[in-house]
């Protein structure tokens, strides 16, 4: 089998795909745990929210901005995952040819 030979122009695209595939895997990872949190109601440290007891409508109004705040955050890493599967398409496409 023949060695491939890679042109110093090439190289750039190489690594740029190199470290965008994990920055990729990573964002897919956050997108499910967050998913998975919101279908069972468990919410992580980042998105518990204080407020004072002063009222019985604060326990929903504290769980309405759990909530909101979990899928904001996953509305953000959607578009993250958007932007960066761009760049990957990119990256892939200019290795090829």
């Amino acid at each position: 089998m023949a060695a491939i030979k890679i042109l110093p122009s090439e190289t750039k695209s190489i690594n740029l795909y190199r470290s965008l595939r994990p920055k990729f895997m990573k964002c897919c990872a956050s997108i499910y745990f967050n998913q998975q949190h919101l279908a069972k109601k468990i919410f992580p440290n980042c998105a518990k929210i204080k407020i004072p007891y002063t009222s019985p409508a604060t326990y929903i109004t504290k769980k309405k901005v759990q909530t909101s705040h979990l899928k904001d955050e996953i509305k953000f890493l959607y578009m993250k995952k958007k932007h960066v599967t761009k760049k990957l398409m990119y990256y892939s496409c200019a290795k090829t040819e």
